[in-house]
């Protein structure tokens, strides 16, 4: 069994296997392009994990008695004033963290999360808990990044909390702000959180279709560095490697890198007892890099691949 049952026609949770990018409504713009991938990719050799997602229909049941308190405390804040914007800010955060789900909904994440876990033959597995917002990007404005991720979860107490920190990131005071200034909507304002097995990578980063600087889109653009990829999404600690690879020549088949540039990767992100460290990389690490030419290969053709359906649809 894969879904908890619901009496209502909205779900509370989807499986990466119910989701295409049609749902982003449902399950937010990050949720609905894994269950795109996973679901349409896993042929031409694309892995993702997987994962189930709490649904925005969830996020509105547990906000649903407190919302209009949020609504109050969001109408007094002074946007010129950052003690104002950081006071209230904080009584929201505060709000949230103290409502508590229903005994009810408790009891349907542990269960979806024993699931996942039973998928991997394991008692309590590894995930990462991911904000998946509706609005992350929208055409004058764009939420990407602001909102927070948990890893290397695996107790139930340490999931229902991080699911409620997503909850509360959905408020950090950099999102109000930007919300505010943007003069977009709080009425609509909704979440839905991700929890997906993770992988223990030895080397991990962001890849583009495209120059995000020049906006040249026959290139891919990868960034790595060893550990966990949150340092290099986060933008701080550390410079990633930097590797360009041609798009028209790997098409042809041809080992396409153009150019690497080796960053300092200092630090590295690591599986911890208490969840992650943060720890130094070795002088060895710091001249080498992060990936072999095969390695990028194979993300070069993945990137292509995953361009071409999302440009068919």
């Amino acid at each position: 069994m894969q879904q908890s049952k619901n009496i209502s026609n909205t779900p509370n949770f989807l499986w990466l296997r119910d989701i295409s990018y049609d749902e982003i409504s449902q399950v937010g713009g990050k949720a609905s392009s894994l269950g795109e991938m996973y679901n349409n990719l896993a042929n031409l050799g694309i892995k993702v994990p997987n994962a189930f997602i709490l649904t925005t229909h969830l996020f509105r049941q547990f906000m649903q008695n407190i919302q209009s308190q949020i609504d109050e405390i969001i109408s007094e804040i002074d946007i010129d004033d950052p003690k104002s914007l950081h006071h209230h800010a904080s009584q929201i955060r505060n709000i949230i963290s103290n409502q508590d789900f229903s005994e009810d909904l408790k009891y349907d994440i542990i269960h979806e999360y024993f699931n996942l876990s039973a998928e991997y033959n394991q008692d309590f597995s590894d995930v990462a808990v991911r904000s998946s917002s509706v609005a992350e990007d929208l055409t004058d404005c764009s939420f990407a990044g602001m909102y927070d991720t948990f890893l290397n979860i695996s107790n139930t107490d340490d999931l229902l909390h991080s699911i409620k920190k997503c909850y509360t990131s959905l408020y950090n005071d950099r999102a109000i702000l930007y919300r505010l200034k943007a003069n977009t909507t709080f009425d609509d304002i909704s979440l839905a959180v991700v929890v997906q097995k993770m992988v223990r990578s030895q080397s991990s980063g962001v890849a583009f279709t495209a120059d995000v600087e020049s906006s040249f889109s026959d290139v891919v653009v990868v960034n790595s560095s060893y550990g966990l990829c949150e340092l290099i999404v986060q933008g701080e600690q550390i410079v990633p490697d930097e590797f360009v690879i041609y798009k028209p020549t790997l098409k042809k088949g041809y080992k396409a890198i153009v150019s690497k540039k080796l960053g300092d990767k200092k630090v590295e992100m690591v599986y911890s007892d208490s969840g992650v460290d943060i720890q130094p990389t070795t002088s060895r690490q710091q001249q080498s890099f992060s990936l072999t030419d095969d390695e990028l290969i194979q993300l070069g053709i993945s990137c292509v691949n995953i361009e071409e359906h999302y440009q068919e649809k």
